[in-house]
């Protein structure tokens, strides 16, 4: 191989290295989106339906739960709901898409029918 071609070949892979790492710094410093709910629920089996369908349809937006259920304890203000969950996208578009899928507005009616609901999402700190 002559030097003419390492000294390109050894260009080009510096040259993909490089891009490797900018992408990869650039995909860490977006900001991910967190959804909060505080939720009563007045239907169990209602609300068991919802929760275990959520989670599928959440998973396939690239949503992960953070927080489902457990134990709260209030710091200070109003109590919180009954039950707690909170989950995580990798930013505020992947979140819109869930929002806007049509199974999330089939499952917003049984939610709706099954429990009071209070969810909010909040943009969290970049990388």
């Amino acid at each position: 191989m002559s030097s003419t071609r390492r000294g390109t070949g050894a260009s080009l892979l510096g040259t993909i290295i490089a891009l490797t790492a900018w992408h990869g710094a650039q995909a860490q410093t977006k900001a991910p989106a967190y959804v909060v709910n505080e939720i009563e629920v007045t239907d169990p089996a209602g609300f068991q339906t919802y929760a275990a369908r959520q989670g599928a349809l959440l998973q396939s937006f690239g949503g992960r739960f953070l927080v489902r259920g457990g134990a709260t304890e209030t710091i200070a203000g109003t109590p919180v709901g009954q039950r707690v969950v909170i989950y995580v996208f990798e930013g505020m578009d992947k979140l819109e898409a869930w929002r806007k899928a049509p199974e999330q507005q089939e499952l917003t009616a049984i939610r709706d029918r099954s429990s009071r609901f209070r969810s909010f999402a909040v943009e969290g700190l970049a990388n």
